[in-house]
């Protein structure tokens, strides 16, 4: 019999609202025009500061607060309250990316998909065990136990949720497009 100890879960879901997107880039003029880029992952994008903007947060909250309660169930916290800590916006041109982070203080972090375009870049989701450096038999192992890393190609209107502790980074856009996307950070406490 095998036993699976431990479990990472992302949730991948399509949101629905057209004008979310529309109120996302609207906003993402305002702060290209009005700021500089903020650096802390991305290398040659653009990322906004945090997001104050009442009618983006409540619209957003709003999109996301179904599939958060589905990701939610997976844990069985049911009767925790969220707080979103932080927002912003990315717009990845040609050649720029994100180097491999995660988010410190955070439970729960996502990100939302706007504009995507073929080659514009994936989200890579990097094992965090250190058990995986004891041998060199993961580099041949091929079953699911054995990945390291795991690769999503996003589509327009993804929405991915995941742990905030878990290593991610973004790939070089090789589209001649810039992508576009909006990510959030939340805490939960007990209600």
């Amino acid at each position: 019999m095998i036993i699976d100890l431990f479990k990472t879960s992302i949730l991948r879901t399509k949101l629905k609202d057209d004008s979310l997107n529309s109120i996302i880039l609207n906003k993402l003029e305002i702060y290209k025009k009005n700021n500089k880029s903020r650096v802390i992952t991305n290398v040659l994008g653009f990322q906004s500061e945090d997001i104050k903007d009442k009618d983006l947060l409540e619209t957003l909250g709003k999109n996301i607060s179904e599939p958060i309660k589905t990701y939610l169930n997976e844990f069985r916290l049911a009767d925790f309250k969220l707080t979103m800590t932080s927002a912003w916006i990315n717009e990845n041109f040609k050649h720029s990316y994100n180097l491999v982070h995660d988010h410190p203080g955070n439970h729960l972090s996502g990100v939302y998909y706007v504009k995507t375009f073929k080659n514009s870049g994936n989200i890579k989701f990097y094992r965090n065990d250190q058990g995986l450096h004891w041998s060199e038999f993961y580099n041949y192992a091929k079953g699911p136990s054995s990945f390291t890393t795991y690769e999503i190609e996003p589509e327009d209107n993804d929405l991915l949720l995941f742990p905030s502790y878990l290593k991610h980074g973004v790939g070089i856009n090789l589209s001649d497009k810039s992508r576009v996307s909006l990510a959030f950070n939340m805490t939960f406490s007990k209600k």
